[in-house]
This record gives C-alpha cells, sequence and structure tokens, in this order.
C-alpha cells in the first residue's frame, strides 16, 4: 500500500457545504472539488464562472457513480458523493442541486492540503468504502508542471470483508463546448472514443464552433487504469427525464455500459453526454485504485475585455457599444426635460473608445468637480431591413435618449451605480437604412460613470429566433477589440495551449509521467506540512496557492504572468495586476520566482513611461497597449520597486536587474515631479496620492510613507551594487530625512497618523495621479484616513521585512503601532458592529478592523473601507507583529481569519475582497519566513535563518523561488548545529547565519 498523502485539516459532515477546492493549474483555469465529492465551479473556458455545472439532461451534471456486486449476486449503487446539506433541499421544483435524486453514501468527510484533497465516502449497505484523492500537481519552482490544465480523480475503493467484490465506476461530463457559464451556443459537439499509450477515454470537441472563439476547444475524460472500459459518446435522446433513467438502468445491470452514438449527419445543438465506465475487482481486504483525468484545452484567452463577437446566449442583443462619439461638457441651465436636441449640433465631439461593456467617463467627470453638467454620447446603427428593436440602457445619472433627432426616452432622477440593461427602451419599428442614437447624461455633480448600450432585435417568431437566422443592426464605431485598433486580434492565448495540441494530448502527457508529477506534489506538501510551524500559518500560506490557479491568475502565450485582483462570479474583477493589490502578496516570489521576474519585467519595461516615469498601475493588453490607464497609485509604484529588489536578490540575476533598473530608477525620479507626490524633495510624500483604498489621500501618511521609505532603501542598495553611487548617496538622504520627519511628526506615541493636506488647487496636482474615485472637494477633501489607526500603516514595513531591508522607521515605535493596531483594531464579537459596506465577518467572528479612531478626530467621510475586514490586510499586520516578535498576538490574527473559512460558513481555499480568490490573500506565505527568519541573498550567496528554541531539534520549509528544502536545527547552549536540504532546484551557498 502506499504512503498516504499528508493532511493539513479535516472538515466533518457539518462543515463540507462550501468547501469548493479548485482543481487545475497555473493559468489554465480550473474546476473545484466539492465538500461532498462533487465537482463545481466548472471554470476551464477562460473566465470565472461560480456556480456553473453543465448539465446532462434536465437534473444532472458531471457526476461519477459507483457499482458493486457481492459474491451473492447482490447489486448496489452510489453517486460517489456524501449527503446534500440539508439547507439545500428547497426549491421551486425541490432541490436544485444537480444530481439529487441518485442515490449516494450516508457518511462523508473531507480532508486537504492543498493541492491534495480527499473526499472519505461509507455507507453501510456498500460493502466498499471510499477514498477520492483529487489534485492537479504543483511543484515550486517548476511552472511547467504546475501549469496543467487537468484534475486528477482517483477513486481508491476499500474492500474491509473478506469477500472479493466486483465494483465499476464510472464518470459521465457532459460536452459543453461553447458554453463558460454565460454564454451558451452548441454547434455539433461531437464525443469519439479513443485508445492511446496506456489511456483510454472519450475526447470531446465542436465540429461547427468558430475556432477563433474563447469557447472554442476540447475536454477529454480518460483512466489510466487496465482492464474492462466501457463508454457512451451520447445519451439516450429521451423526453422526461428519461435520458438518466436509460443510463441508470443500463450502468446499475452489470457495471457497463452501452453506447447511444448520434447519427453523424444530424447537427446537435445540445451537449452530448461522455460517459466512461471502470471494471475492477477488489480483493479481500484490499484497495483497488480506479483513476480519471479530465483535460482540457481552451487556447483563446482573450484580453482583459472583450465583448464584441463573442457567442452569445441570446443572438437577437448586440455588442456593447464601446467605441463612439463624445462631446466636450456643457452646462445644464435649465432641467433636463426641457433639453433640447438642437443642443447636440453645438456640442463639439470627438471619437473615443472604451475598455469593457462601459462608456466610463468617471475620470473625467469627477475632475470637473461639483458641476452641474451634460455630456452627449453618439453613434448610429444600420438597419439591413425593416426591424422592431430596442435600446438596452444602463446609466447613473439623469438621462435623456433621441434616436433620428426624436425623444424616445428621459428620466430625471437617474441611478446609482450604473448597471447593463437597466431600461429597455423602445425604439418601435425602425426603417432599412441609418438612424442615429444621442444619449445625454448628467454628470450628477461629479457623482456619474457613464452609460452602457446595446440594442435588441424583437418581435421574432420563436421558430425564426431559435434558427438564429435573421437580420441585426450593424452599430457603427463598435470597436471589436474593445477600445484598440480593430486590426488587432484580441486573443492574447495561454501558455498552456503552446505545450499542448489539445485536451486528449494534455490527457496522454500527463498519464505518461503522472507518478513523477505526483511524487513531485507529495514531496513538497510534505516537506511544507512537517514543517515546525503552527497549523494556522501553514493552512493560511497553503491553502491560499489555490488563487494561483483560479481564474484570477492567467499566462498569456508569451508566458508571462497576468492577473485580476480577483474573480466576480462570472467576469475577472479589476484587471490589469494591479500593482497596488499585488503588492502585498508573497507567494510567488517565493514558490515562482521565474513568473514572478516576468511580472516585473511588464511592470517596468512595458507599463513605465520612459519620459515621465509614471508606471499605470494597471497595465493594458496586448501589450501594446500596456500604458492606456495613463495613472500612477503612489503605494504600487514604490512597492514595484521594493519587488524588483526581492526578486534580484532571491535570483541574483544581475542581467535581469540591469535590464529593469534604468525604468526603476525613471519611477522612482517620477515623484519629485511638479506637483507630484514628493515635489519638493524632502523624503516626504504630501501630494495627490491614490492607492490600494480606491481614493486619493492628500498630504503626508504612513501607509504611502512606508511604501516610499522601502522604495528608497530597495533603490539605494541596487544603485550602489550597480555603481550608480551619486544616485545612492541621494536616495539615502532622502530615506534618513523622511523617516525621521514621519517619526517625530506622524507617531503619536501610539501610532501613525495621516495628516491631511488639500492642494492649493487643482493645477497643483501633476497629471495621472488622480483617478477621480476619491474626495471631489480639494479645499476640504472627503475620504481620508486622518487620525485613524490603520491595520496597515506599516506595510512597508512588512515589505522591508520580507526583502531584509531592516528598520525604516524607528523600531520601538514600529512596535507600538502594532501593538496599538492589535489593542484598538481586533474586535472578538461583531454582532454590534456597524458597518456601511461589504461584509466579510459577521456575528461572532473575529477580526482585524481596517481602521479605528482610538482618540476620536474621525472625518465625517473617512477613506471607504474604514468599517471593512479583508484578509489579506489582517495577514499583512499579522506577519509585522510576528516580526517584531509579538507572535502570540501575530497568531490569533491568523487564526480568526481561517477560523472564519471552515468550510461551513466559507470556503477554505477562497478569500474574498473585491472578488473571489482574492490576490492580497496570498500576503499569508510572508507568515512563513517571518516565523523562521528566513532570507536568502542570491548575489552573495547567504541564506538567514532565526535562532531555533533551546533544546528542540526544528525543522523549517524553506523557498526561493528557484528551489526549496528543508532546514533542521537544534540549539544547544550558544550553538546550533544544523543541515540544509535542497529538495528542489539549486542554490548559490556561501554562508548559513543564524540571526
Amino acid at each position: 500500500m502506499k504512503d498516504k498523502w499528508p493532511v493539513l485539516r479535516r472538515y466533518d459532515i457539518n462543515h463540507l457545504r462550501r468547501i469548493a477546492m479548485p482543481i487545475g493549474g497555473i493559468g489554465t483555469g480550473t474546476v473545484s472539488l466539492g465538500g461532498r465529492g462533487d465537482l463545481r465551479d466548472w471554470e476551464i473556458v477562460n473566465r470565472p464562472a461560480k456556480g456553473f455545472i453543465p448539465r446532462v439532461g434536465w437534473h444532472s451534471g458531471p457526476f461519477f457513480v459507483l457499482w458493486v456486486k457481492e459474491p451473492t449476486g447482490k447489486t448496489c449503487a452510489r453517486i460517489l458523493e456524501g449527503p446534500i446539506d440539508k439547507a439545500d433541499y428547497e426549491g421551486a421544483s425541490g432541490c436544485t442541486i444537480p444530481n439529487h435524486g441518485l442515490p449516494r453514501f450516508k457518511e462523508c468527510s473531507f480532508a486537504a492540503a492543498y493541492p491534495l484533497g480527499q473526499v472519505s465516502l461509507a455507507d453501510p449497505e456498500m460493502p466498499l468504502s471510499v477514498r477520492l484523492e483529487a489534485f492537479n500537481p504543483l511543484v515550486p519552482a517548476d511552472e511547467e508542471a504546475s501549469g496543467i490544465p487537468c484534475a486528477i480523480l482517483r477513486y481508491v475503493l476499500i474492500n474491509n470483508s473478506t469477500r472479493k467484490i466486483r465494483a465499476s465506476v464510472c464518470g459521465t461530463i457532459p460536452n459543453f463546448i461553447g458554453c463558460d457559464g454565460t454564454a451558451e451556443h452548441f454547434d455539433d459537439n461531437r464525443n469519439v472514443f479513443r485508445e492511446g499509450t496506456g489511456i483510454r477515454g472519450v475526447f470531446m470537441f465542436s465540429r461547427g464552433l468558430d475556432k477563433k472563439l474563447p469557447q472554442w476547444g476540447t475536454i477529454a475524460l480518460a483512466t489510466v487504469n487496465k482492464g474492462s472500459v466501457s463508454y457512451r459518446t451520447n445519451w439516450a435522446e429521451l423526453s422526461w427525464g428519461d435520458s438518466l433513467l436509460d443510463f441508470w438502468d443500463d450502468f446499475t445491470e452489470d457495471g457497463r455500459i452501452d453506447d447511444r452514438p448520434s447519427p453523424l449527419d444530424k447537427k446537435l445543438t445540445y451537449a452530448p453526454a461522455a460517459s466512461l465506465a471502470v471494471c475492477v475487482d477488489v480483493l479481500p481486504n484490499s484497495e483497488k485504485e480506479v483513476t480519471f483525468i479530465i483535460a482540457w484545452h481552451f487556447p483563446n484567452r482573450m484580453q482583459w475585455t472583450y465583448h464584441a463577437g463573442e457567442v452569445k446566449k441570446n443572438r437577437n442583443i448586440t455588442a456593447f457599444v464601446n467605441s463612439l462619439y463624445v462631446s466636450d461638457f456643457m452646462p445644464l441651465t435649465g432641467s433636463l426635460r426641457n433639453l433640447d436636441h438642437k443642443v447636440v449640433k453645438k456640442a463639439k465631439w470627438v471619437r473615443k473608445n472604451f475598455n469593457g461593456d462601459m462608456c466610463d467617463m468617471h475620470v473625467e467627470i469627477g475632475n470637473r468637480g461639483n458641476k452641474n453638467e451634460i455630456i452627449f454620447y453618439k453613434t448610429a446603427f444600420t438597419c439591413p431591413s425593416a426591424m422592431n428593436l430596442n435600446a438596452l440602457l444602463g446609466y447613473d445619472g439623469p438621462v435623456k435618449v433621441w434616436m433620428d433627432g426624436k425623444e424616445v426616452f428621459c428620466d430625471e432622477t437617474g441611478t446609482n451605480p450604473a448597471n447593463p440593461d437597466e431600461v429597455r427602451i423602445g425604439l418601435g419599428l425602425c426603417s432599412k437604412g441609418r438612424h442615429e442614437v444621442v444619449v445625454a447624461l448628467c454628470t450628477n455633480k461629479g457623482k456619474a460613470w457613464g452609460i452602457f448600450l446595446r440594442l435588441e432585435r424583437t418581435g421574432l417568431a420563436k421558430e425564426e429566433k431559435d434558427s438564429g437566422k435573421y437580420d441585426m443592426p450593424a452599430v457603427e464605431n463598435v470597436s471589436d477589440t474593445c477600445g484598440g485598433k480593430t486590426d488587432k486580434s484580441p486573443i492574447v492565448g495561454n501558455w498552456y495551449a503552446k505545450h499542448y495540441k489539445n485536451a486528449w494530448d494534455v490527457a496522454q502527457k500527463t498519464a505518461d509521467k503522472l507518478s513523477r508529477l505526483e511524487k513531485q506534489t507529495v514531496k513538497f506538501v510534505k516537506a511544507f506540512c512537517e514543517s515546525d510551524l503552527p497549523d494556522v500559518v501553514k493552512e493560511a500560506a497553503l491553502f491560499n496557492l489555490s488563487t494561483l490557479r483560479s481564474q484570477t491568475v492567467f499566462r498569456t502565450a508569451d508566458g508571462k504572468l497576468f492577473g485580476w485582483e480577483g474573480c466576480g462570479d462570472k467576469t475577472g474583477c479589476c484587471h490589469g495586476s494591479c500593482t497596488h493589490v499585488w503588492n502585498y502578496e508573497q507567494a510567488t516570489a517565493f514558490l515562482f520566482g521565474n513568473l514572478a521576474r516576468t511580472m516585473r519585467e511588464v511592470e517596468f519595461l512595458h507599463s513605465v513611461d520612459e519620459k515621465t516615469g509614471l508606471m499605470s498601475f494597471r497595465v493594458g493588453l496586448p501589450l501594446d497597449k500596456a500604458r492606456e490607464f495613463k495613472y500612477a497609485a503612489a503605494d504600487g509604484q514604490m512597492g514595484c520597486i521594493m519587488k524588483l529588489y526581492r526578486e534580484w536578490k532571491m535570483s541574483g540575476d544581475d542581467k535581469f536587474l540591469r535590464k529593469l533598473w534604468p525604468f526603476a530608477k525613471k519611477a522612482l525620479e517620477f515623484c519629485w515631479i511638479k506637483g507630484g507626490w514628493d515635489g519638493d524633495m524632502d523624503g516626504v510624500m504630501e501630494g495627490c496620492q491614490h492607492n490600494t483604498m480606491d481614493v486619493e489621500y492628500f498630504g503626508p501618511n504612513p501607509q504611502m510613507q512606508a511604501w516610499y521609505l522601502g522604495a528608497l532603501r530597495a533603490a539605494e542598495c541596487m544603485a550602489e551594487y550597480l555603481g550608480d553611487k551619486d544616485f545612492s548617496v541621494k536616495y539615502r538622504n532622502l530615506f534618513e530625512n523622511g523617516s525621521k520627519w514621519v517619526d517625530e511628526h506622524l507617531f503619536n506615541g501610539e501610532y501613525y497618523e495621516h495628516i491631511i493636506k488639500p492642494p492649493v488647487s487643482e493645477n497643483d496636482i501633476a497629471p495621472g495621479l488622480r483617478v477621480g474615485m476619491g474626495a471631489l472637494n480639494l479645499k476640504e477633501p472627503e475620504l481620508q484616513l486622518g487620525a485613524g489607526c490603520l491595520v496597515d500603516q506599516l506595510v512597508g514595513q512588512y515589505m522591508a521585512h520580507v526583502c531584509g531591508l531592516g528598520y525604516l522607521l524607528n523600531r520601538k515605535n514600529v512596535r507600538k503601532a502594532l501593538e496599538s493596531v492589535f489593542k484598538y483594531n481586533f474586535k472578538k464579537d461583531f454582532s454590534s458592529h456597524f458597518n456601511h459596506l461589504r461584509s466579510f465577518v459577521l456575528g461572532g467572528e473575529s477580526a482585524l478592523l481596517m481602521a479605528t479612531y482610538p482618540r476620536g478626530r474621525r472625518p465625517k467621510r473617512p477613506f471607504p473601507y474604514y468599517n471593512e475586514v479583508m484578509t489579506g490586510f489582517e495577514y499583512t499586520a499579522a506577519v509585522g507583529m510576528i516580526y517584531e516578535g509579538m507572535i502570540e498576538k501575530g497568531l490569533k490574527c491568523i487564526k480568526a481569519v481561517r477560523d472564519r473559512y471552515d468550510g461551513y460558513r466559507r470556503s477554505p481555499f477562497d478569500e474574498a475582497e473585491c472578488g473571489h480568490h482574492y490576490v492580497r490573500a496570498m500576503a499569508s506565505w510572508a507568515a512563513v519566513p517571518a516565523m523562521t527568519g528566513f532570507q536568502y541573498d542570491a548575489v552573495n550567496g547567504i541564506m538567514i535563518f532565526a535562532k531555533p528554541p533551546k533544546g528542540k531539534k526544528i525543522k523549517w520549509f524553506w523557498s526561493t523561488g528557484d528551489a526549496w528544502g528543508i532546514v533542521s536545527m537544534v540549539r544547544r547552549g550558544d550553538k546550533v548545529d544544523g543541515e540544509v536540504k535542497v529538495l528542489h532546484g539549486r542554490i548559490k551557498l556561501k554562508k548559513i547565519q543564524i540571526c
């Protein structure tokens, strides 16, 4: 019997409902293993798809089922899942959980040490118990082994009796190519049985779907087992749910299935189900494994925002208008109701392309201040024939619409926020030819953002609509690339697609090296889990690695790593590898150094304006659009300089540093431009500072200042190494002056405060600094931190410790500030807590608040999130506490997070902020080097660890991004004996320091 997988945490039957463990590679998408053994959240088609389960017939989804036959001839069958939670029993037509009508195991539990998930199933009526072992390879420092588009499911059949049991395991997956969880268009999908080298299974493809669509691709369901295999390339086409009845009767008769093939000359407009059954004998008091590989290959990942030409469930609706004419701002002197179309003729127009669905003008509108103005949007469409149309409009201010000069809609109150398709405006029967649409939007005194607009064909007969054979209006100026040039393809591709021809190729190549991949994965997880660290630290660090595998993260065809901030249910949330969010996470750098370095290359080589030094904190795609966003974030830009230092030190790659240094230097000099963050070059950021709170701070504050000081220290070290001595001295002087000033002026004896310092005028703010999401009143700016005790006021110090840059501020003040964060921000019970925004903690749960005001002086409108709780910020503060020796308090904060993600209330593998699988939560990895004192300087070949406790032998996991292993140490008096083992990769090592 092979060694069992390591387990870090176990979940009983009462803590399974929310568990959804993503299985898939880095940048490949995933399918999630549910707590009861089900497969949910099929997010393999280039976009998030929370809750998406492709359907088989009326009420079924993908499933695996076990059939057994005892020597007496008695047979029994169960879906390989545990009980459905009672909270899911009710629905308008009964239970809505897929496969609810199939008999299932009565007992179930879940065990995990990511990426290894195990579901244990038992039932007194079944002669076999089952352990499902599910994983996808995860090997730090090997991004290719960790980037395979597949899920491996091994059903271990356990026979504790003295009799041989005949058994069969059958998996069923619909061929849902053409459906990504939002759009659906099945165009002659087909399944074929294939045999490869050591694998057999069903290959799924589409004969009719456009091969340039993001939903086009292939899927495979294969087994590596030898022996008896049967299959179906389709299920019987029967009514009233009898397709499932036919399957069940067939399979439960003898554990085998007979095919129900579809005629080749018939075009299929649904998702044909593929089934694969493996028959085995399970000997007495033994185990038998049945292993399946689910593989996928969807090569056409699109740029951040892509809509034109997508498959649509409703073909009778056009793409969103995202390229049109926009007027200058005009004063609104009377009521919008009385606004005449003649005003349109006086407007000055400019053609604008927008990224995404929304014609978003919030930055321009916000910069206009508290004015009562209107702005016009103008587009046109051509009808190839007469047709009935609706305009689908979304808006967030008073609005008026004309078609061909005639008013068709007016809402003087408006809505907020804007959502797509808020109103359907009947345009009536539109004649053949060209028609013009003008939308007037009131800026709502600076609060409006923009509009959504598309057209809907109405009045179609059912047969006509179902056929898809009807004319649609052609909207002028709709960009095929969401705001880019129309000659550019919106496809940025997937790196994994360059390594595999199709899903069958994925399955074959994975099967060929499955044993080795599993051993490498288990070796990593075992080494990590056996590390002498608190379980909550290991759990927070390891389980949040699932974000790297989610749709939050992807690799384009050139191999570079990009990411959203997180994922909405159906779309990515906040595009552009946002620097001020990605700054916090540490997992990528410490586990996949090559991938981290590609992110630094994008930030400096593509996102930095060579003339000004402004780094777009959201990068555009393709990379020729990298700087289209044109806004800088103070924390984001400074953090990238610190990350460059981190990547250089841990890799020792001088060539990498020299290539990026000129751009990093320019990015730091951007601080000193007129009207910039530190325009007077005194080492203190006082200007307009857009930041991760999604607003602009005005005046010196600890959060931005700590990042700035960290960037100055990192730049000083890099400049000195490269022989740029004059700049090294300059950076040092600025650092010393800024550090001293902050301790003298911002530290109030307990923590660091924000001194609000409004600009003299808007002209004193340099271009690119004011995004427009914050204060409208520059004389008395709202949405500021002010006198608050901020949870991550020392985030730059956190990063400095991780990078080995030492203290940025007075050491005693740093510790006192973190003591104050715990004292004032940690709340044991939130039952009485008021929160006006999102709730990530409720009831009797414990957490660290974003900010409190223990000394009063709270601004009337503080920064938006001050009453919230977010795990990435909690980890940042907790790690800071650990670095300052406040171990107990730091661990208490981490435990409070993980107690909330217990499987019953929330998934242990999905820490949300602005979306699921939020990147900032991977700050949790920093607790590992913080607890062990680990640092690695590949430039000088030095590895550092903290002193182990006296008389106790310890074993710690370490990683550099390019290698990993364990260190074993024992301390006897003042002497420390130890051994460093490299389990993967190579390191340069001249000296080991114990501090």
